[in-house]
């Protein structure tokens, strides 16, 4: 029979089951920074791509840094700030590490409940968090250039009324509200039986329950 380590086997009591999750927690966050390159490439990726095809039509480029996404436009800035400069273009830097925090609150979580197949969970808590990162990044560079652009720029985007409010809308949700509770979400996904053996302890009129039925 495989044995495990006493900190990675399964927590007997919610006590237990907390205290591992700020043990993990910042050892995910500290390997989360680290490998922030890596994890937030397919992000890039999906930037580079919606860029290509011109979504917005504005938008030409997103480059990526160790912790951030620049976002270059063929928007041109006020001739006021670039006197004579003509190839001039509005830019904006977003750093990705504001809004992919989940992804170490998972990972410390799928830790910290010491259930098998941790990598197999990993990567598919990660896989459902990523949606929720592009758009998170995706919206925040938009915003940043459309929110805070002057007369003269916000002319050249053709944004509506309508456009503008749901930017910002989009943005406050992805970037204020889905990090923790897509991470959260996904970590009770992929850990249903462990949540559920944990339900029963609490609320064992809900194991009888199913029992007789």
């Amino acid at each position: 029979m495989e044995s495990h380590p006493h900190f990675l086997s399964p927590p007997k009591t919610i006590g237990t089951f907390f205290v591992r999750c700020l043990i993990w927690l910042p050892i995910a966050f500290f390997l989360w920074i680290v490998f922030a390159p890596v994890l937030h490439f397919p992000i890039a990726v999906v930037m580079v791509v919606l860029s290509w095809i011109g979504i917005p039509q504005w938008l030409l480029d997103v480059e990526q840094g160790a912790q951030t996404f620049q976002f270059i436009t063929s928007l041109k800035p006020p001739s006021s700030e670039v006197g004579f400069n003509a190839v001039a273009r509005v830019s904006t830097e977003v750093n990705g590490l504001l809004y992919s925090f989940g992804l170490p609150l998972f990972a410390a979580l799928t830790m910290a409940s010491g259930q098998p197949n941790k990598p197999r969970a990993l990567a598919s808590g990660y896989l459902m968090i990523l949606p929720f990162l592009i758009l998170a990044v995706y919206v925040t560079g938009l915003k940043q250039i459309s929110v805070g652009a002057v007369p003269s720029v916000a002319a050249q985007m053709e944004l509506s009324r309508f456009q503008n409010t749901l930017i910002a809308y989009v943005y406050q949700a992805s970037t204020l509200i889905m990090p923790p509770v897509t991470a959260i979400a996904a970590w009770f996904l992929t850990h249903r039986r462990f949540v559920e053996g944990f339900t029963r302890g609490v609320f064992p009129e809900t194991a009888v329950k199913r029992t007789s039925a």
